[in-house]
């Protein structure tokens, strides 16, 4: 495709420009064609094409004034070109130029709408014809384009006149009338000129639909006074029901003798404009009833009807404002980003809303809402009506509600725990910096996620359903798996409770990190397990054979020892209550720790140990449980260190616990998280769950303990978090 260059004076304006697209697909004939044509006349700006198909894209994307097509082309003629082009630009002159002339392609040519049919001749003089059939071609089309935009004027400008004219003899019969009157009287013009301004076919009645006595006409008035009139107006009504009203002005034609001949009506049609008028009314007593502040603006702004909640405002009467300028829409319209107020009224804006701050006359400081909407009647723009109303206690209150939102934000932010808002559709709300940090993800891109994003328990369909049947006074607690960004997988507890956030229902969730607890549950099982199976079956036995020997012979001992056993199975069973129901110490009491603890010590085999009691202090446990987390840890110092060992019961230092020593041979530090592991010990006939007892205890009642090197260099277990009685 190629472009012949138009001099720059075409170019410029002084001269029309007229683009030709040139498609033959021998290129040397195409350059030569465009050479010739430029020399033949400058205005002509010749695009090339080869083939059809860039002959379109040439079309697509500029505009073309006159189509030059060959004939004969590789998959194509210019005849199916032209019906191509017609397709497209059904008036866009064409003109096939070819080397292969016939009758028969000529009548083809014809027939299919072809504008000019030129063929290819031998000198340089056919491109002289062929510029000048293109020129005429354009002109042609340019002059009928012309035409048909000067008679669309013209049928506009007719189509907007206002007013009928018609003309009536002085019996009253109807002589003339133009296109506008045969429309507005809803009758051709023959049918009109055989009526009377009084055909009893028309009922002609006044505004509020009573008749007109004939006397009092506007066609007798004038012939029978000879005085002009303006805007009288009444109601015709038509047999069919169809109504209209309308606006006459009239005026006599008189002889030469001075009386009234005929008379000639201005007559329009006021229908539209009288329904207007009522709909301002309408508005005008819709405003009055309003409670806000309520006015209706003209287009220069001023008050047209004011209602009286906005007189009180301003502490005077409509009356006295209606006409006024309105200080309150200039503000606004000052402080806005362009005009809205003449958005509103060109059509261009549907609604104008927003908040003023201001010092008012009779309310002092206050915030205002206001929203301005076109007054439209009839589908025309007539005003704008303007409300107002008085929100400062509502902004106060909005004030209050996000300072607590922003305080409970910040309490949520601060939990450790993560917490989120879930909506209807399984989607997060809001998220809190726990979240964040537990799952790995950014904020905005947990706030772009849903829940059964991070819950792989949760199916997708569930994610979005808030079955409130399943909570409980509001509140579900329930146990879950949560995954993080990097895929690692740790156990929940969920408490989530049905909430209304922002207006819509949706569900508040806190997740606790469970990871710990479920390993303590996990080494409560095994422990559990280990006393059900490898502690009673033994006690078993040595009861089945105490009372064998019970029965071959009486003997104290046997007694004794049938009590021990009683005694061991009670301490089994309640450590096993223990363990499955997972009691928590709900009966702390006062205990004192020297007496206690001597107590304890009497309760164990002692042998030749040595009690030493450095703390005297009061404290609060459950004193049952408390004494087999004493006992158990007597004996164990006993038991490691030996007969003569030393233990010792003193305060921590920070006096937040106390700790129990020994001053026996201790345990390496790397061995100190075994003798917490079920079923460690290190003595054949251990059982080696006495201080996963102890631990147990300890954790339900928010004790923490642990294992350090006591002073001597024995074992120190250090109880830390108790409550002191002062």
């Amino acid at each position: 495709m190629k472009l012949r260059r138009v001099p720059e004076h075409v170019m410029s304006g002084t001269q029309d420009v007229i683009d030709v697209l040139h498609v033959d697909d021998d290129p040397e004939v195409a350059d030569l064609t465009a050479e010739f044509l430029t020399q033949a006349d400058e205005r002509l700006a010749v695009h090339t094409a080869t083939h059809p198909d860039d002959g379109f894209d040439i079309l697509t994307h500029r505009e073309i004034d006159c189509v030059v097509s060959d004939y004969d082309m590789p998959g194509w003629t210019g005849i199916g070109f032209l019906e191509a082009v017609r397709e497209r630009h059904p008036d866009l002159p064409f003109i096939l130029y070819t080397g292969k002339g016939s009758e028969e392609v000529a009548s083809e040519a014809i027939s299919a709408g072809v504008t000019d049919y030129l063929q290819k001749g031998t000198g340089t003089e056919q491109y002289e014809i062929l510029a000048n059939r293109i020129r005429n071609a354009v002109s042609a089309r340019r002059a009928m384009t012309d035409a048909t935009r000067r008679r669309h004027r013209l049928e506009q400008m007719l189509k907007t006149v206002p007013s009928c004219v018609v003309q009536l003899d002085h019996e009253g019969r109807f002589v003339f009338a133009n296109d506008r009157a045969v429309e507005v009287l809803g009758l051709s013009e023959s049918a009109l000129t055989d009526r009377t301004f009084s055909d009893p076919e028309w009922r002609i009645t006044d505004l509020d639909g009573d008749p007109i006595p004939e006397a009092e006409l506007p066609f007798r008035r004038v012939r029978d006074t000879g005085d002009p009139l303006y805007d009288f107006r009444h109601t015709i009504e038509w047999p069919d029901g169809t109504q209209k009203t309308l606006s006459v002005n009239g005026a006599p034609l008189t002889g030469t003798d001075g009386s009234v001949e005929s008379v000639v009506f201005s007559i329009s049609d006021i229908t539209d404009r009288v329904r207007r008028e009522r709909e301002r009314r309408r508005y005008r007593r819709l405003v009055d009833a309003m409670r806000e502040a309520a006015c209706i603006y003209d287009e220069a702004g001023r008050y047209v009807a004011v209602n009286q909640r906005l007189a009180a405002v301003r502490d005077t009467t409509p009356e006295a404002i209606v006409g006024e300028q309105s200080e309150f829409l200039a503000t606004i319209r000052a402080r806005a980003d362009g005009d809205p107020f003449r958005e509103l009224l060109d059509g261009d804006r549907d609604e104008f809303r927003g908040e003023l701050d201001s010092e008012f006359d009779t309310l002092g400081r206050a915030t205002v809402e206001y929203r301005l909407t076109p007054l439209v009647v009839d589908d025309a723009i007539e005003g704008v009506v303007g409300i107002v109303r008085d929100i400062t206690e509502r902004k106060r209150r909005e004030e209050e509600l996000r300072q607590a939102r922003a305080e409970y934000e910040q309490l949520i932010d601060g939990m450790n725990d993560a917490a989120w808002v879930v909506g209807a559709d399984g989607s997060f709300l809001q998220v809190n910096d726990a979240a964040v940090e537990r799952t790995g993800y950014p904020r905005s891109d947990l706030l772009a996620m849903r829940i059964d994003d991070i819950d792989p328990t949760v199916e997708e369909a569930d994610a979005a359903r808030l079955d409130t049947d399943s909570y409980d006074d509001g509140m579900r607690v329930f146990e879950t798996v949560h995954e993080t960004r990097g895929g690692e997988r740790f156990p929940v507890e969920v408490s989530s409770s049905i909430v209304s956030y922002r207006g819509e229902t949706a569900r508040l969730s806190i997740a606790r990190e469970i990871t710990e607890r479920k390993r303590r549950e996990r080494r409560m099982d095994e422990f559990v397990s280990m006393i059900s199976h490898d502690l009673r079956n033994p006690l078993n036995v040595a009861r089945g054979r105490v009372k064998l020997a019970q029965d071959d012979r009486q003997s104290d001992h046997l007694d004794r020892a049938e009590r021990a056993h009683a005694r061991m199975e009670e301490l089994i069973d309640d450590l096993l209550a223990l363990a499955r129901e997972g009691a928590t110490a709900t009966d702390p009491e006062p205990v004192d720790l020297d007496g206690f603890v001597r107590g304890c010590w009497r309760n164990v085999a002692t042998g030749d140990a040595t009690l030493r009691v450095e703390c005297d202090r009061t404290i609060l446990a459950d004193r049952s449980r408390f004494r087999r987390l004493v006992e158990n840890l007597l004996s164990n110092a006993i038991e490691h260190g030996g007969s003569g060992v030393t233990v010792t019961l003193g305060g921590l230092g920070d006096e937040t616990g106390v700790y129990i020593a020994d001053d026996g041979p201790g345990i390496a530090a790397g061995r100190r998280e075994e003798v917490f592991e079920v079923g460690h010990t290190t003595r054949p006939d251990g059982t080696g769950f006495g201080l996963q007892i102890v631990t147990r205890i300890a954790e339900d009642h928010g004790w923490e303990l642990r294992l350090t090197d006591g002073v001597g260099g024995g074992a120190c277990f250090e109880i830390t978090g108790i409550d002191f009685v002062d």
